[in-house]
Formats: C-alpha cells, structure tokens, sequence
C-alpha cells in the first residue's frame, strides 16, 4: 500500500504517525513544500513577543525524527502541482527545480490555508508581513530585530491580530488596528466585545472600526495604511484579515468543494473521489451543533451557530462564550466536554465541577449561567 500525504503540518504528519504506528508495512510519503514540519503555528505570537527565544522552539518534532525513528519518506522542499486521479499520481518539483513524480494507492491532501492578503497598492511592499507559517514567524521576528520598530499598524481584528497586538505590546512597540467590521470580534455577545476593547484601550492600542483600507504606501520612514477618512503609519503593516483553503490542487484534480473553497469530506474524510482523503484547514468538517457541513479552520472559531445559548425547544446546550483574564482557557473545557455530549442545559447545570476555596468556588460560575439561562427556557 502507497500511502501519500501532501503537507507535512499538523494534520498531514499525524496522519502519517498514526498510519505508520497501525500498519508498520504500510509505504508512506510524506510531500512537503517548505522546509518546516510539525511546528505549534498557534504559539508564533507568543514566541514573536520573547525577542530571545528561537523560533525553531516551536518545532514539536524534526524531520530526521519521522524519517529514522519513525520509517516515514518525509521529503521536504517538495511542492506538488498536480494530481492525476485517473494515473493515481502526483507531480510536482523540488525546491532545486528538479521534477518528480509519484504514484500512490491512498492519498492525503493536508495542504492547509494561506493568509489573505487584499488585491490593493502597496500589499507587496517591503515591511507588509503576514503570519501563517514558521517561516512567517521567522520573517516578523528578523523584521522586528533588523530594523527599529517603534510603531506596528495591523489591519484585521480577529484572533491572530489581537494575539499580535498583545505580543508587540509585550515588547514595548506601539500597536494601531483597523478593520471593516463595525464592532470588535462581531461574532461573540456585544457586552463580551467591549470587554475587548476596554482591554485594548488599558494597553494603549488604537481601534479603528468601520474603515476600509484603501491601500498602502511607502512614507519616509515606514508605511501609510490609507482608509477613506484614516491613514495609520507605522514601521510595520501587519495583515490579518483572515484565511483561505489552499484547495486549488483539489480544484484542477476535480474533486468536489464544500463551504468557503474547501474540500469536501465525508465523516471517514474521504473526499469525492474514493481513494483520495483531505484534512486540516483544506477541508470542511460537519458541525457538531447543526451537524451541518461547515468550515472551520482554527480550533476556536466562532461561528453563526455559537451565536445560540440554548434550544428551547429541547433545553440542549447548543453554544458558550466566554472573557476573561484569567481561567477561561481551561474553565471552557467543560461546556466543550457537554457540548459534544449533547447534554442539555439543565444537565450541565447539574455537572459537579471541582471545587477548592483557592482555586474555584462552590458555585462555578458556569454553573450559575447554566441556571440563569434555565430560566429563560
């Protein structure tokens, strides 16, 4: 069996890691364009805010780990740009332009997404910088070392932007942002947004909400973001405006799209061809409320289904929000947990959290909310 896999991020290395532990005989290869595997893309912001640590601390596992211990053909620098389905094979070349070719019995497509970047003046401009790969985080922390930063402007207010703007703020740099939406992070309950914004306004951070960039242009000595009625300069432009599948590979073999360009996968991930799979931000998912087809590309993500609290009809907990400076990473865990139990609220209302003086109170305040809202059903 010839099993390929293209990408060799999260999803395409533990695919292979899983394979190769269940079927030890199994050929697998694993074809990665750039140079980076098995690396935490969620702590760039994190390590970019600590101007001595390496970003290669975020490498989870090397590629000669996979290749010795593990026995997978992990070839990086390989960057596919075709696949037959009919010929069962995958064509592309090397980082040094040489051609290959490969035939496979299973294929993976794990290529992921890019960060999205306007069709507008002055977006390639040196300085205008995006964060989606390791080598994007290089990019920034060697921007950040090389040149005299003072003032970072960053057009986008989603999850990346807000946890860039918290790590340039750690280093002492000046933090604009600017956005089309008319309210910070729309997607989550407006009295929990204004918990945002007072934060950033604690920081120091300017918000600009309703602009639309217009472009960006080179002044002396950094960049202008210019909107309608706003221009915003600084030493560095920031894009985080969000994310698109890279499912154009897909789209040229035929394969079927779901939601947003994604591929579309069945619950065995199988796309519509039978002998080719697709996961990671490449691929739509169902939904574990609606159980309807969706794209959900980061772990967190909020969407128009979390905008419920619960079903009246049935008292199933159906979404939860939560701010908060500290314990709401891991106090979210729970309603998960119920979330894809399918608990009603008046089930999770009656849940026997922990409960110790210094560390929570006898009455968590999830649960509290879970009565609350019992309440209103």
């Amino acid at each position: 069996m010839k099993f390929v896999i293209i990408g060799g991020d999260a999803a395409g290395m533990s695919a292979a890691s899983r394979a190769k532990r269940n079927r030890p005989d199994m050929e697998i290869t694993v074809l990665e364009k750039t140079v980076d595997v098995a690396y935490s893309a969620c702590g760039m912001p994190y390590n970019i805010a600590d101007p001595d640590r390496d970003i290669d601390d975020l490498v989870v596992r090397s590629a000669s780990v996979f290749r010795k211990k593990q026995g997978i053909n992990l070839l990086t620098g390989h960057c596919v740009d075709a696949v037959d389905v009919s010929a069962k094979t995958v064509f592309g070349s090397t980082l040094e332009n040489d051609s290959f070719e490969l035939p496979y019995d299973r294929l993976l497509i794990a290529t992921g997404a890019s960060a999205m970047v306007p069709d507008l003046p002055g977006f390639d401009l040196p300085g205008v910088l995006t964060l989606k790969s390791l080598n994007d985080g290089r990019t920034i922390k060697h921007f950040l070392a090389s040149n005299n930063v003072q003032k970072v402007v960053i057009v986008g207010m989603g999850y990346i932007g807000l946890e860039m703007a918290e790590a340039l703020r750690t280093r002492k740099i000046d933090v604009d942002m600017v956005d089309l939406m008319s309210r910070t992070l729309p997607w989550i309950e407006p009295s929990m947004a204004e918990v945002v914004e007072e934060e950033l306004s604690l920081h120091d951070i300017g918000f600009y909400l309703g602009q639309e960039v217009k472009r960006i242009e080179k002044n002396e000595p950094g960049l202008s973001v210019v909107c309608e009625n706003l221009t915003l300069s600084g030493d560095m432009v920031l894009v985080a405006i969000g994310i698109r599948p890279n499912s154009q590979l897909a789209v040229e073999a035929g394969l079927d799209l779901g939601p947003q360009y994604s591929l579309a996968v069945d619950r065995m991930m199988q796309t519509s061809d039978p002998n080719i799979y697709a996961a990671g931000d490449c691929a739509d998912a169902f939904h574990i409320v609606t159980g309807r087809k969706t794209w959900i590309p980061l772990a967190l993500r909020a969407n128009g289904a979390g905008w419920a609290v619960a079903d009246k009809a049935s008292g199933r907990l159906l979404g939860v929000q939560m701010v908060a400076k500290e314990g709401a990473a891991h106090r979210i865990d729970a309603p998960a947990v119920a979330l894809h139990g399918h608990m009603t609220v008046e089930q999770f209302s009656q849940s026997d959290l922990a409960y110790a003086p210094p560390f929570g109170p006898v009455w968590d305040p999830l649960l509290i909310a879970a009565n609350q809202l019992i309440k209103q059903l």
